[in-house]
């Protein structure tokens, strides 16, 4: 593998106004002596990665420098993966929740397990209460393809782990690893998809949480929710205000989506989704409209998916 070359390309998906921020938290260049041979006001792109790149052989960079610049880029910028949420199944732990050795016992745990399969690097990063792992799995050819970087995403004492896509070819043995380092029974696959790994994080997390209540009690809000509020003496004319004012005809059918939706998700505000798709299994129930399909019972495989504006409309395909 050279390094050097996947070096350059982890430079290269930077923004220009990137460099500075992100080469100041990698700390492995002195940013002092970027300065002065780089202006990173004048100088393009180009330039400035091939100076970079330059200094970085002269210091005889490695693999694992490489792999924590690449699992800082991807912190920084998170919504340039798809990501995809597992649930962990509860192990037999007393206290119900989720059993998790350190960061370094839990990663050598998890690059024994790697190691039975597959030639590989495994590196961690902390970020926040989360922790990220970069799986680069070697392949047949010299340079690294991006389909044999899997990125992971754990946070401790939960039940659910997140990942970026995973080539089919590894998918069971990447799986079959990480279930038995973070020693649970199973892992299932959840419909929870998208490229905002935040807000995927945020639903899966805060189910249990008190909503505005619980960021009272962190302190992550002035004013007590339960408490009694000042009387309003004047209308409120902003557009909530107004909102409130409305009278909805089928207020039961709101009631049930909402008490749904917190009981799936919790009580915290929701974030906006990209995508949502419904998947039926239905019969076809319209025989006497079409003679021929009198006595056809297998059964008709129907997703609808719906899309923000601007991404795609809405569409059915069966």
């Amino acid at each position: 593998m050279d390094v050097v070359l996947s070096l350059r390309r982890i430079l290269n998906r930077f923004k220009k106004t990137d460099f500075v921020e992100i080469l100041k938290t990698w700390n492995f260049i002195n940013i002092d002596d970027l300065y002065a041979s780089i202006d990173f006001q004048r100088n393009t792109k180009t330039t400035i990665v091939s100076r970079i790149t330059e200094i970085c052989r002269e210091k005889n960079i490695r693999p694992y420098h490489v792999a924590q610049l690449d699992l800082i880029y991807q912190q920084k910028n998170p919504n340039c993966k798809n990501w995809t949420v597992f649930k962990l199944s509860q192990t037999s732990d007393k206290n119900g929740k989720q059993e998790t050795a350190e960061y370094s016992v839990l990663e050598d745990s998890l690059r024994q397990q790697l190691a039975v399969f597959f030639r590989h690097d495994l590196d961690s990063r902390p970020q926040g209460e989360s922790l990220w792992f970069r799986l680069h799995i070697h392949g047949i050819g010299v340079q690294v393809s991006t389909s044999d970087v899997i990125y992971m995403v754990y946070h401790p004492h939960s039940s659910y782990i997140i990942t970026s896509a995973i080539k089919v070819t590894y998918k069971d043995y990447v799986l079959q690893a990480v279930l038995t380092s973070l020693k649970c029974t199973q892992l299932k696959e959840l419909q929870l998809r998208g490229k905002n790994l935040k807000s995927l994080a945020d639903m899966t997390l805060y189910q249990q949480c008190q909503g505005s209540f619980s960021q009272y009690r962190l302190n992550q809000a002035d004013c007590n929710p339960l408490g009694r509020k000042k009387t309003i003496k004047r209308k409120d004319s902003s557009p909530d205000a107004l909102r409130s004012r409305l009278t909805y005809e089928n207020l039961q059918d709101k009631k049930a989506r909402i008490c749904k939706t917190e009981e799936t998700f919790g009580t915290s505000q929701q974030p906006t989704l990209e995508r949502l798709t419904f998947q039926l299994k239905t019969r076809f129930r319209g025989q006497h409209h079409i003679p021929a399909m009198v006595g056809h019972h297998s059964p008709i495989h129907c997703t609808v998916k719906f899309e923000e504006i601007g991404r795609a409309s809405c569409r059915e395909r069966v």
